[in-house]
C-alpha cells in the first residue's frame, strides 16, 4: 500500500521566517524597557504610557506571528529540526515579549516607582537582559 501525498504538500514556506520575524518583535517589546524605565525614573508617566503602547503593540505583533506559526506549521513535512522544538523556541520567545509586557503594564498601571538606589541596578538587569535577546535574535536568525 503507497502512501500518495500531493507534491503541494512539500513545498511549503519555511516555519524559521516566522521564527525570526516573532524574534524580531520580541527584541522591540524588550528594547522599549529602556526608555520606559527611564520615563519612570524622571517620573514621565505620559512619556511611560506612550512607550508602554509600544511594548504592548510588540507584544501583540509576537502574539500574532506566533499564531501564523503554529497554524502555519507543517506536520507532514520532514525537517532537519523537530516540530516540537520549533514550537518550544516559540513559545520561550513569547514568554519574554510577554513579560516585557507585564513589567510595562504593572508599572504604568500602579505607577509603581523603584527607588533611587535601586535604580541604577534595575536599569543594568534590564540592559543585560535586552543584550541576551539580542543574542538569542542572532542565534535564531542563523538557523536559516
Amino acid at each position: 500500500m503507497s502512501i500518495r501525498m500531493p507534491i503541494a504538500d512539500l513545498v511549503v514556506k519555511s516555519p524559521i521566517e516566522t521564527i525570526t520575524q516573532h524574534i524580531a518583535a520580541t527584541l522591540e517589546a524588550t528594547e522599549a524597557l529602556l526608555p520606559f524605565l527611564e520615563a519612570e525614573f524622571s517620573k514621565s508617566w505620559e512619556q511611560a504610557a506612550e512607550l508602554h503602547k509600544t511594548v504592548v503593540a510588540s507584544e501583540h505583533r509576537a502574539d500574532e506571528l506566533k499564531a501564523e506559526f503554529r497554524k502555519n506549521m507543517p506536520k507532514r513535512l520532514m525537517m532537519p529540526v523537530s516540530r516540537t522544538d520549533l514550537l518550544r523556541l516559540i513559545t520561550s520567545q513569547d514568554k519574554i515579549a510577554n513579560c516585557a509586557k507585564d513589567i510595562a503594564g504593572i508599572i504604568v498601571g500602579r505607577r509603581m516607582r523603584f527607588p533611587k538606589p535601586m535604580r541604577a541596578g534595575v536599569l543594568d538587569f534590564v540592559r543585560t537582559s535586552v543584550e541576551a535577546v539580542r543574542y538569542a535574535k542572532e542565534a535564531v536568525n542563523q538557523l536559516d
